[in-house]
């Protein structure tokens, strides 16, 4: 049996939701000094900018490693070479989240990562419960909702972390532009 093969667990869930915690918190900690209230106002570009380049590159690499393992189960294969079209779906949603985050009276980049978790949360919930990824996925079929939930939450708070220090790498270093 090929080891990407092998079934996954509960176990392997809430352990892998451990690491992208601790990941998370290691990555928001210095951003939340190096990203103040006053540019994350003023960075919507960026925002938008940076949310189209990662989700889009990380996309596109998802499908080229993903798709016989996980991606062919619940997608037509007409579907694969559209991953880059996820450039302006995830700039959409950065535009969103800077929007909203802008909108609660607290530090605004906290709040643009914690509802990006909970986007992600969002994600998994379609997945499991519309798309039924962990019956058609051979190697989830094992795991309970619970678990992936939680990590989803955590998984997406590193990739909008991600997001923020590219938007605030944007603003530093193509400051004319954003």
């Amino acid at each position: 049996m090929d080891p990407m093969d092998k079934p996954i667990t509960d176990k392997d869930i809430w352990g892998s939701t451990a690491v992208f915690a601790i990941i998370g918190i290691l990555l928001l900690l210095p951003l939340l000094f190096v990203y103040p209230d006053v540019d994350f106002f003023q960075s919507p570009r960026a925002v938008i900018a940076a949310s189209g380049i990662f989700w889009g590159v990380l996309s596109v690499i998802a499908f080229r490693a993903f798709w016989e393992l996980y991606y062919q189960h619940f997608y037509p294969g007409w579907v694969r070479p559209l991953a880059p079209l996820n450039i302006f779906l995830y700039a959409a949603f950065g535009l969103v989240l800077w929007f909203l985050a802008n909108r609660f009276n607290t530090v605004p980049v906290l709040v643009f990562i914690l509802l990006g978790g909970i986007e992600g949360l969002l994600e998994h919930i379609i997945g499991v419960y519309s798309l039924r990824i962990l019956e058609k996925v051979p190697v989830f079929n094992a795991l309970n909702p619970g678990p992936v939930f939680v990590f989803s939450f955590f998984e997406y708070i590193v990739y909008w972390t991600i997001v923020a220090w590219l938007a605030v790498a944007l603003i530093k270093f193509i400051p004319g532009v954003f």
